[in-house]
């Protein structure tokens, strides 16, 4: 008798005791609490890569090699186009750099760039600024 009355007592319905959800947020940027700081902090760390390689580690001589082989580049293709738009200049040619190669064919009104650097092969078309001066 006394495990039917216990069965029967736990089968009746028990109201729940819980209160409201309610959100807060942790990370002190967002308004949290801003004892969490060093917390949220040392969580970015353990996610942040350890390789060199994906961590920008360049020096100021590494920005100024970059930099100097850019303006060279720039200098050599102001001076390829100035070549392209001679009009007594060759049909076609091509160009060797470390890295690349560099074709060019005159068709008609168009200069037809190919770019090789190993990997893929670019294609550009240009507009002939070649004129005759006769």
């Amino acid at each position: 008798m006394k495990i039917r009355a216990a069965a029967l007592i736990a089968l009746l319905p028990v109201p729940a005791l819980a209160g409201p959800l309610e959100f807060t947020f942790v990370n002190p940027s967002f308004g949290g609490n801003p004892m969490n700081g060093a917390l949220m902090m040392s969580r970015a760390d353990r996610f942040r890569p350890s390789d060199p390689v994906l961590q920008n580690t360049k020096t100021q001589a590494d920005y100024f090699v970059e930099q100097l082989q850019r303006r060279a580049l720039s200098s050599l293709a102001t001076a390829l186009l100035s070549d392209l738009s001679d009009a007594s200049g060759a049909a076609e040619g091509s160009y060797v750099f470390e890295d690349f190669t560099l074709d060019y064919v005159r068709q008609n009104d168009t200069i037809r760039l190919l770019i090789d650097d190993g990997m893929q092969i670019l294609t550009i078309e240009l507009p002939s600024y070649a004129f005759d001066t006769d």
